[in-house]
């Protein structure tokens, strides 16, 4: 490449940059359009220019689902690289370079993250960087990373009671399986099953449901679903979500006093917060007595006490092995 066909690619590459910019100016349009005007030569290098730019800049939705660092942005990054591109072989550099760079957005969402857990029957209260408290119940764990436009944690397992500090520019986000919650600030719970995510409201508004994709600004896309004090919902860890309930507000995240109480659930719900409290280990012999639904109340330092009333109130067999691990079967 000569030294003047040089001289314009990295011209065209520049005028590509600018005209991305929100506080572009009239005075940088007529300089671009007098320069676009001077040589056939500068239109041609500059149609190349903006295709490979807004390729990249189009992937700036991937972000998302990158760990990028605060400083600096992503679009600096990129405007660096560019600027030291000064002598790209178009065929070969250019797509070099927009493979180097799919490749940093494309960075494993969970490098760099903070992991927290509980153990058997422990609750732990945590503050994160941005000021929000998360109270996470016995048996749970939680993965917290942050991002330029957000806030998100990953609810891995078990419970958590979350007091989001409110930033408008960066929503806070709760991942459970492809299902998420999204807030800006509010105080609200989820819990994740096996096969499940609850999730109740006791300040502000979440809404719940598939991940918003791009720039997207409808929040009740997609099936989701806007909920705000005393509502709940249930959602299965792919997104789909089901109808808005009514929910005690003073019942919410009750675990975090150590007491759990339960409205028309399953069995198999109940058992599994079961465990995360008890010594012993308690299954269930079928999916007929998993789908059984009571209604009941426990204190987390009395489960054997709960297990007795269930067996009753369900008539339910129970087999204890050498172990002292519990089967829980209808007779």
């Amino acid at each position: 490449m000569s030294n003047e066909s040089e001289k314009i690619s990295k011209q065209a590459q520049n005028w590509a940059m600018i005209l991305t910019e929100e506080d572009i100016d009239g005075d940088q349009l007529r300089a671009f359009q007098a320069w676009r005007a001077e040589d056939p030569r500068h239109e041609e290098a500059f149609q190349r220019a903006d295709r490979v730019w807004r390729g990249i800049a189009n992937m700036e939705h991937l972000r998302r689902y990158a760990v990028l660092p605060e400083t600096p942005s992503l679009s600096a990054r990129i405007k660096n690289w560019w600027q030291a591109a000064g002598t790209p072989a178009y065929a070969g550099g250019m797509a070099m370079a927009f493979m180097l760079v799919l490749a940093v957005i494309l960075v494993p969402k969970f490098s760099g993250y903070d992991s927290y857990s509980t153990s058997l029957a422990q609750i732990e209260r945590i503050q994160l960087e941005d000021g929000t408290h998360v109270t996470l119940g016995a048996k749970s764990k939680l993965k917290v990373w942050y991002q330029e436009d957000s806030r998100r944690v990953e609810l891995v397992a078990g419970d958590a009671l979350f007091e989001v500090t409110h930033n408008k520019a960066r929503p806070f986000v709760v991942l459970t399986g492809h299902t998420e919650t999204r807030v800006l600030g509010t105080v609200f719970a989820v819990e994740r099953d096996p096969d499940q995510v609850s999730v109740a409201v006791k300040q502000g508004k979440v809404r719940v449901g598939a991940p918003i994709k791009g720039a997207s600004t409808q929040l009740d896309d997609g099936g989701a679903r806007i909920i705000t004090l005393g509502q709940g919902v249930v959602a299965d860890l792919d997104g789909n979500v089901g109808e808005i309930t009514n929910v005690d507000v003073d019942s919410i995240a009750s675990w975090t006093h150590g007491r759990i109480s339960y409205e028309d659930v399953t069995l198999r719900t109940i058992i599994a917060d079961a465990n995360r409290y008890s010594r012993k280990t308690i299954t269930l012999a079928d999916e007929t007595t998993a789908q059984l639904r009571v209604s009941i109340a426990f204190s987390t330092d009395d489960v054997d006490k709960m297990i007795k009333n269930l067996a009753i109130i369900l008539d339910l067999e129970m087999k204890q092995n050498a172990s002292g691990d519990l089967l829980l079967q209808k007779r």
